[in-house]
């Protein structure tokens, strides 16, 4: 068994997946192996995975699901179903990784826990640089670009605005076991990991970018760029969107209640119930609710929009 097993899942795949592929089999650190499922691809996504398996053979396995197009949270969740290791690393098709991700995440992670804690659900995640399709860069920061505070990572954030990229994250086996199978309430398959490693867990901020995050009109979650005019134009042109992100992130919390409720530690238990009453309750108790728990979003703006539609 290889330290760490790498998942990546395809889907159409071919404009960028060999760069990513190379810069997987380029890493300083040696001691992974790399699963790659593809979720129904039409273009030469497949031809470029033969062709990387008949160079490279047993460092990668290659799973194929051609009975129907699978979500992004479908492949990453059923890939890492399938697979077993100590840690692991989820994958995008579309990005970059710089040579020493792996080993510098890899360190961060062990110098930042006893022996004892490792026993523990444990996640870690990065910055990394957003860059356009040719890998110019935009931002240094991904966290800058989105005005996002790393270092917000409660519960009471977490189940209003996931912070962390799962194409940055390095979590074990521990956080695995009990965090899968990833159910559908999930809103997606790294925002579940988050919450159930703040829960039972630990989650480690790494403080440097690891990878180019490719953005070129067609990711699947992206990094759009904060600013005032945007986001105000968001709060105008789409208070569906918004208060739809609400109905799944209170589904989302439900879920975990009813799955774990018994076994989470009991001021988490309280968050929780603290959080799925807001959903029933009337408009100025709503609002007293959000400030009394703290359940704030990143920045000014973002917590308008909650507060103008929860």
């Amino acid at each position: 068994m290889y330290k760490i097993e790498i998942l990546l899942a395809t889907y159409n795949s071919e404009r960028f997946v060999e760069q990513q592929l190379d810069s997987i089999f380029y890493q300083s650190f040696r001691d992974w192996h790399l699963t790659v499922q593809d979720g129904g691809s039409t273009d030469g996504t497949l031809q470029i995975l033969e062709r990387f398996k008949k160079k490279y053979n047993s460092k990668i396995s290659i799973l194929y699901n051609a009975s129907h197009k699978l979500s992004s949270k479908e492949n990453f969740s059923s890939i890492l179903s399938k697979v077993d290791s100590p840690y692991y690393m989820f994958c995008d098709h579309d990005d970059v990784w710089f040579k020493d991700k792996i080993e510098k995440t890899f360190q961060f992670l062990k110098y930042s826990t006893t022996i004892s804690d490792r026993e523990l659900p444990l996640l870690v995640f990065t910055d990394s640089v957003v860059t356009n399709e040719n890998l110019e860069v935009l931002s240094e920061s991904f966290f800058t670009y989105q005005n996002l505070d790393p270092n917000k990572i409660s519960l009471e954030n977490l189940l209003l605005q996931n912070v962390a990229p799962g194409n940055t994250m390095l979590f074990n086996h521990a956080l695995k076991k009990i965090a899968t199978p990833i159910p559908n309430e999930a809103i997606m398959h790294d925002y579940w990991l988050m919450l159930i490693a703040c829960i039972f867990g630990r989650i480690y901020f790494f403080d440097e970018p690891t990878l180019s995050y490719r953005q070129h009109g067609q990711n699947v979650i992206g990094a759009s760029k904060f600013s005032f005019l945007t986001t105000m134009r968001k709060l105008i042109k789409e208070p569906n969107k918004i208060s739809l992100s609400l109905r799944n992130q209170y589904l989302q919390a439900q879920t975990i209640y009813n799955d774990f409720g018994s076994t989470m530690p009991m001021p988490y238990k309280k968050i929780l119930e603290d959080f799925l009453k807001i959903k029933d309750q009337d408009f100025i108790n709503k609002r007293l609710s959000i400030i009394k728990g703290h359940f704030f979003k990143h920045g000014v703006l973002r917590n308008l929009g909650l507060f103008l539609f929860v």
